[in-house]
């Protein structure tokens, strides 16, 4: 979901803004030679999506992080300034590492090692996948642009590929990603597929194939992945191995449009069972509503948890889900007249315990891991309000983006284009700005 916010920011502060006015192995494998290696491991997968084979591996070691763990230990942040890569470990002050501009996105692996980057030279031109050790050392390309381009034949009417959704898998220095095939007029469709790169080994593997794969949400233990695509969600171990297509169906959600919507599975801290709150079918119908549903993750039946009269399409498809991530609590909207005013309610799963948050032009945008406090706007999506499940609302930040640190902690990216401001704040309303980047866009991802 960051990649598509990050997609969609950008879009609206242009349209704010024009409304004011692999890489080397130790073998020292070549650059130029991956799209030969991706194209033999695509070669091996075959055409069933439901039988991948995928490049031999060692058995994924148990990860086990503690909630402890995670909120305790030291977090670092990479961020974009005026499209160079920096780096800051809180409490400490802001690294520049790269000084050559064009960088778009990073990412950060879970113990703030390794960092992959992706550059771009204007934002009509497709990415190039990089990475770097968090010193500054060892930075060097993954994929090009014609490493993207060699993946699949390119259909007509299409500019060839490009990276849709990435992330390092926690505990270990392998980076996820999809891709996205891009039309040569406007927009994109999902190719639904997985990759990895090693960040140690610098290898290349094709976890699932084109139709096969989709979105992905790593289980907390970082073992087993969620793959999402328009109606259907499967499990895949983390290694490609134990692919378990389509352990739960639905009905694909209308959207108006090119654009598909996939489901936001949350998973259980036990790493056991999946849940989503599914939309109704057609999002502007007079009675809409969203099932909630518990997936386990070893292919046992689906149990529905219960069916809320209310907005589940809106609340989530632009922010994150609305399911808190102790999978107890769930936040809807329903509509009022007149149009784009409605109530926030939050409510057990089941629908039991009700309770009206706030009335007006609701933008969810998730909850903190405690799964007590959360966030959300009302009017202006800029003034972010922090709420507590139970009580009044807390107080207002300004700002476009917030991403938690802990149940208490939060980072939040403020300001404008040339004027931004990355702020750690707690739920005490204590705030300290971290730095001033420059730049039209700003990219940011944390440790854990």
């Amino acid at each position: 979901m960051r990649d598509l916010r990050y997609i969609l920011l950008a879009g609206a502060i242009a349209g704010t803004l024009l409304a004011c006015a692999i890489t080397d192995q130790v073998g020292e494998e070549r650059p130029d030679e991956v799209a030969t290696n991706v194209a033999g491991t695509l070669d091996a997968l075959g055409s069933n999506p439901d039988t991948p084979v995928v490049e031999a591996t060692s058995p994924d070691p148990e990860i086990s992080p503690t909630q402890d763990s995670i909120v305790e230990s030291p977090r670092s942040i990479v961020f974009t300034d005026n499209q160079n890569l920096w780096v800051v470990e809180l409490g400490s002050a802001p690294r520049q590492l790269t000084f050559d501009g064009e960088v778009d996105r990073v990412r950060i692996s879970s113990d703030g090692m390794k960092i992959a980057f992706t550059r771009r030279s204007s934002f009509e031109n497709s990415s190039e996948l990089y990475a770097i050790n968090s010193d500054g050392s060892d930075e060097r390309p993954l994929l090009t642009r014609v490493d993207f381009n060699g993946l699949y034949p390119s259909p007509a009417g299409t500019e060839g590929f490009d990276l849709g959704h990435l992330s390092f898998r926690l505990g270990t220095h392998e980076l996820f990603f999809n891709t996205l095939e891009v039309f040569e007029e406007i927009g994109f469709r999902k190719t639904d597929d997985l990759f990895m790169i090693d960040l140690d080994t610098h290898r290349l593997s094709a976890i699932l194939p084109a139709g096969a794969g989709g979105d992905f949400v790593f289980s907390p233990d970082g073992n087993k992945v969620a793959i999402i695509r328009p109606d259907s969600i499967s499990v895949v171990n983390g290694d490609g191995s134990d692919y378990l297509p389509e352990i739960f169906n639905y009905a694909p959600v209308i959207t108006y449009s090119e654009f598909q919507y996939y489901a936001q599975p949350v998973w259980a801290e036990d790493s056991a069972t999946i849940a989503i709150a599914l939309p109704s079918e057609d999002p502007l119908a007079n009675d809409v509503f969203g099932a909630v549903w518990q997936i386990p993750a070893n292919g046992d039946s689906p149990i529905s948890l219960g069916r809320i009269e209310g907005d589940f399409y809106f609340t989530q498809v632009f922010s994150n889900s609305s399911l808190s991530p102790q999978l107890n609590r769930v936040a809807f909207v329903r509509e009022l007249d007149p149009p784009n005013q409605g109530e926030l309610y939050i409510a057990n799963v089941d629908g039991s315990d009700e309770m009206l948050i706030e009335t007006g032009a609701i933008n969810w945008v998730g909850w903190a891991p405690d799964g007590r406090h959360f966030v959300y706007s009302v009017d202006d999506p800029t003034d972010l309000i922090i709420g507590v499940d139970g009580g009044e609302p807390l107080f207002t930040v300004e700002g476009l983006d917030l991403q938690w640190l802990s149940g208490d902690r939060y980072l939040l990216l403020s300001g404008s284009p040339g004027d931004w401001r990355l702020i750690e704040g707690r739920i005490d309303g204590s705030r300290e700005v971290i730095s001033n980047p420059g730049g039209d866009f700003i990219d940011y991802d944390l440790s854990d």
